[in-house]
């Protein structure tokens, strides 16, 4: 009886990928000494550089030798020195910058301040100031800034603002008086035929603003508490007709609507 030859399956080409096991953790297994040595290494590496940077600090060659002021017109340099109480000679990267702005923005008109150290040892103090927009004379001369700000000025050369008469700063009613004063300056800041011409407000009476005009001293009467309109219609005049500066006795704007000349 003949038999059929055995057929065996071909052999595959492809490995045969069995299931891997799941992976388990155990806090035994996990490489506790490796991160820690990098964390001893990062802990040396900051005590490295915080002593390089406290030695950089003290080194002689860094020394305050100038204590320069920079931004100053209406506050003088030698009181924001005094403010800022850095003394020559010390490290210059271990004065507290901080302190010393924190110093500098206590004087009154002073608005911002920051500093700048040059590695030539040169200490800066970069200043801010209040923009003025009138002056008080009282004994002495005051600053106006456009809040109503009122502070004594301390520079050298007074700032070409118009000048604020009649007003007294131990007057009980000051600060309505500084709210209309300050609200008709920032108006004259604003409009260019004005700001160049108003040399003085007046508020020497009781019921009237007096403005008055360079170059030859012309008065405009004007109410209290004048408004935009009028203030508008006076620089309108002022821009057109220039030759009203020259001839005019003074201009009445407390009527609505219209400014009278008297030549």
């Amino acid at each position: 009886m003949a038999t059929l030859p055995r057929q065996t399956a071909p052999a595959s080409s492809s490995p045969v990928l069995l299931p891997k096991p799941a992976r388990r953790w155990s806090f035994g297994r996990m490489p506790w000494r490796r991160w820690g040595k990098w964390l001893a290494l990062g802990l040396a590496g900051v005590a490295v550089l915080w002593v390089l940077g406290r030695t950089l600090i003290r080194l002689p060659w860094q020394l305050v030798n100038e204590v320069a002021v920079i931004g100053t017109r209406n506050v003088d340099s030698q009181v924001i020195r005094d403010q800022a109480q850095v003394t020559l000679g010390v490290p210059l990267f271990s004065v507290n910058v901080d302190s010393v702005v924190s110093r500098v923005k206590m004087v009154p008109w002073v608005q911002d301040a920051s500093v700048t150290r040059r590695f030539s040892g040169r200490f800066e103090i970069h200043v801010e100031e209040r923009v003025p927009i009138g002056m008080i004379w009282q004994d002495r001369f005051y600053l106006m800034d456009p809040s109503g700000f009122i502070c004594p000025f301390e520079g050298e050369i007074p700032p070409d603002v118009p000048l604020v008469t009649g007003l007294s700063l131990s007057d009980s009613h000051l600060h309505a008086e500084v709210e209309r004063v300050a609200w008709a300056l920032r108006l004259i800041s604003e409009l260019d035929p004005l700001r160049s011409v108003v040399s003085e407000i007046s508020l020497a009476d009781s019921a009237t603003m007096v403005m008055v005009l360079s170059p030859r001293g012309v008065p405009v009467l004007l109410p209290r508490y004048p408004g935009r309109d009028r203030l508008v219609m006076v620089a309108s005049l002022v821009a057109h007709y220039p030759d009203v500066l020259r001839q005019a006795r003074y201009l009445d704007a407390r009527f609505v609507g219209h400014v009278a000349v008297s030549s």
